[in-house]
């Protein structure tokens, strides 16, 4: 798995993760991680290394993920903002509602 991609669910584990079990099967850090995974297969055409870096390699002068990293971070943010809106049983943590009060 990408390291960018491993980045955003470890994010979204911080901000929506589970304290304790889980009541049900799939909560809500399980449709979050499950939603970034499929938008970053959808918008960068793979989730790991060898299927990204030959295609990045030839747009990247320093042959670095950077593009890479920048996508998978907006990604990320995008799916922590939207969680309540991809299962309604996300609580954003305070945290995060006074960073985007601020920031709005």
């Amino acid at each position: 798995m990408c390291g960018a991609l491993a980045s955003g669910v470890l994010v979204l584990s911080i901000l929506y993760g589970r304290s304790e079990p889980p009541k049900v099967r799939f909560d809500c850090i399980s449709h979050l991680s499950a939603t970034l995974h499929g938008r970053f297969q959808e918008e960068l055409g793979g989730k790991c290394c060898a299927m990204l870096r030959p295609f990045y390699h030839k747009m990247d002068r320093e042959n670095s993920c950077r593009a890479i990293y920048r996508k998978g971070a907006e990604l990320a943010v995008e799916v922590a903002l939207s969680a309540r809106k991809i299962f309604p049983d996300c609580k954003m943590p305070r945290s995060l509602r006074e960073f985007v009060k601020k920031n709005q």
